[in-house]
């Protein structure tokens, strides 16, 4: 007797020739051999295109971010721009007030 473990069942059904078996089960087998073709290429060619479209939702959150990151370091300099152009009026009007005792 000859053994053969389940998950090697259906590769083994694709390797079979269709001219090699009877012709009421030919169809059957032709059937089976093209949807082991279908499910292969969907497993391994939709992974793949799952893969390059995650691939590409990913480049385009990292040049958002990228930007968003640069933006927030323009805001930075420019807030603290105003800041000292703030104190540096502060400073100049209280150097023009006068003094009560000398």
């Amino acid at each position: 007797m000859v053994c053969l473990p389940i998950e090697y069942l259906a590769g083994w059904l694709f390797s079979i020739n269709p001219a090699n078996v009877k012709e009421k089960i030919r169809d059957n087998l032709i059937k089976f051999q093209i949807e082991c073709n279908k499910a292969l290429f969907r497993y391994f060619f939709g992974t793949q295109k799952r893969v390059i479209e995650q691939n590409s939702v990913e480049i385009k959150l990292l040049e958002e971010l990228a930007d968003l990151s640069q933006q927030k370091a323009n805001l930075t300099a420019s807030i603290s721009e105003k800041k000292k152009q703030l104190e540096k009026l502060r400073e100049e009007r209280l150097k023009n007030e006068p003094e009560l005792f000398d």
